[in-house]
């Protein structure tokens, strides 16, 4: 466990990164002024390129504005307005081997190549990137390209989405121009929420991603995604991870985001009364910000995941209410805030099956006229629709373009809505999860929580049951070679020419099976795997990849040197995994045990 940072130390860290990200932000236009006439004479000289715009009076002012708007988001905290991520940013840490390092510009990677960063719900992956797009542009020079990947569509190209956001940013250029300062290094791709392509575009944007790294050597491409996106598996990209907030790291992100002193000691304050039961669950940037918005509207304190989202829909309705001593805004609609949260859970849900998370107007009111008949609503859409997007803020809008907040908020209410359900829909829903539950993760650990008794009768169990093989003839709670092959033995580790120490993990089965897709961090596994050395490898089997070798854990258990420790590790796995499933078998039995008290 790394040693807690002093609140002086993590001051200073503090101080470090918004010193970066003011310097960023004023070096303005002098700096500007520097990097266009370097990028001007650069085109001019070596290329014969003619960028007179450029030039032009005032553009430099335009365009040190724009680079600076890249700093502004709408978050969870501030939602009818965009802020500057200054107000709130704590510094990020990355996994790199067993450390968790703070990163404030890409050289504190170390690497020279393109990168991954993965992160799970609400880990800042965004808002990272956007630190890193001011920052590297001040600190290298890079014209930062910030793309987000929700707005990819069926035959687009990933170039055409840049060339459009490098205009926005006052460096209009064509494709040869692009490709020239590719070439040069002087581009910096940022790629947002990989994870938000729809799957069946997903392999063609990694080829053009690829492509564009192969035939410009100095181009460096960051993208972030969810973990199980797929995008990890190219050998064009170096993956990371963004650390979860550790001991009280909470203390820091809730003195940055409350902007009141007394407001975050007092937050604090409560937390260290209730340490055991809230502290273990602020371990992500959205978890503690969702904490600051209920505390303030409520002053109460969630007690598990699921809770940070409950009731924030009715107290975001009341929120505007509750700081004007009796005021009661009007609702456009005039319906009940029942109403209006069924039918904003059931947007969640038509809009999650759609898998879209942005969307046009137009197809806002599509989905909408559904949610409405779904709900047994009539008429009404564009006041309902004007309650929640005003009100709420849980949808915002961008010009023609809508969203949720954020993701996780549109994955609850989702989920909400299936909670909700009759057995009869709920159990065709967790029916069909045994082939599509890749693509609603998020939705199930809600309802592992909200639903528990039919997530585990009609889900869980049966996916358990499916990875142990149960009912094969291979008794429930014994460990076999065979068994230690099927839920460990296919994983993958990664070796880089010239290195000793496993860059990587596939965990194989994690997008075969949901048990094991949500046990992917399994710490005594995953760290006895990531000692192993390659040196102590000699006459194993590999498997050449484009920069390095891979072997699978079925070829480690063939080794001498690896073979008892890493047996242990896959056990203690798969007994987790058994544990779970009497656990899931308890649970269910106790519940249907209880049904004669309602025998009259």
């Amino acid at each position: 466990m790394p040693k807690p940072e002093t609140a002086k130390e993590t001051s200073m860290l503090v101080a470090t990164t918004s010193t970066m990200l003011i310097v960023s932000g004023i070096a303005g236009k002098k700096l500007v002024e520097n990097v266009v006439s370097d990028l001007y004479n650069l085109a001019r000289k070596e290329a014969g390129f003619q960028l007179k715009k450029w030039k032009a009076a005032n553009h430099t002012d335009t365009i040190s504005k724009r680079i600076g708007q890249l700093r502004l988001v709408k978050t969870i905290l501030q939602s009818e307005k965009e802020i500057d991520l200054t107000s709130f940013y704590y510094p990020s840490r990355i996994r790199m081997g067993d450390k968790r390092s703070i990163v404030h510009q890409l050289s504190d990677l170390n690497v020279d190549c393109s990168v991954v960063i993965e992160g799970t719900v609400g880990q800042g992956k965004s808002i990272f990137l956007r630190y890193l797009a001011s920052v590297e542009f001040c600190t290298t020079r890079r014209i930062p390209v910030f793309v987000e990947l929700r707005r990819y569509r069926a035959g687009q190209l990933l170039v055409d989405m840049a060339l459009h956001e490098l205009k926005s940013l006052g460096f209009e250029m064509t494709q040869d121009v692009f490709r020239f300062f590719a070439e040069q290094g002087r581009i910096l791709l940022l790629l947002d929420a990989f994870d938000e392509v729809k799957e069946e575009l997903r392999q063609d944007l990694i080829a053009e991603i690829e492509g564009l790294i192969r035939q410009h050597e100095a181009l460096r491409v960051v993208i972030t995604s969810r973990p199980q996106s797929g995008i990890t598996n190219s050998p064009f990209l170096r993956g990371f991870q963004l650390c979860p907030l550790e001991d009280r790291e909470y203390e820091q992100v809730i003195r940055r985001m409350a902007h009141s002193g007394e407001t975050a000691e007092t937050i604090i304050s409560g937390i260290r009364k209730e340490a055991a039961q809230v502290a273990p669950l602020l371990t992500t940037p959205l978890m503690v910000a969702l904490l600051v918005v209920r505390y303030k509207i409520d002053q109460s304190l969630p007690q598990n995941s699921a809770a940070f989202y409950e009731s924030l829909f009715s107290l975001l309705l009341q929120r505007h209410d509750k700081t004007k001593g009796g005021y009661i805004r009007p609702r456009k609609s005039g319906v009940s805030d029942t109403i209006l949260e069924e039918f904003f859970n059931a947007l969640c849900f038509v809009t999650r099956k759609a898998n879209e998370t942005s969307f046009t107007r137009a197809k806002l009111n599509g989905f909408s006229r559904e949610a409405l008949r779904i709900v047994g609503q009539k008429g009404g859409m564009d006041k309902i629709l004007s309650d929640i997007i005003e009100i709420t803020c849980m949808l915002i809008t961008d010009g023609d373009e809508c969203r949720f907040i954020h993701k996780s908020v549109q994955e609850y209410h989702a989920a909400l809505f299936i909670q909700e359900q009759p057995d009869e829909m709920a159990i065709a829903f967790y029916g069909a999860m045994e082939s599509k539950w890749i693509n609603w993760q998020q939705e199930l650990s809600f309802l592992a929580l909200i639903d528990s008794y039919r997530y585990l009768k009609h889900f869980q169990i049966r996916a358990l049951q499916n990875v142990l093989d149960v009912g094969s003839g291979v008794l429930r709670d014994s460990i076999t070679p065979d068994l230690i092959s099927r839920v460990c033995g296919k994983d993958l580790l990664r070796f880089l020419d010239g290195s000793s120490t496993v860059q990587s993990l596939t965990i194989v089965l994690d997008r075969c099976f949901w048990p094991t897709s949500q046990r992917r961090n399994v710490t005594e596994y995953i760290n006895e795997i990531f000692k192993v050395a390659r040196v102590s490898l000699i006459g194993a089997s590999f498997e050449k990849t484009t920069d390095g070798e891979s072997i699978t854990v079925d070829q480690l258990l063939k080794t001498d040197a690896h073979k008892e420790v890493v047996e242990a590790a896959c056990s203690k796995y798969c007994q987790l995994l058994q544990k779970e499933l009497r656990e899931g078998e308890d649970y269910v039995a106790h519940v249907e045990s209880t049904k004669t008290v309602f025998q009259f």
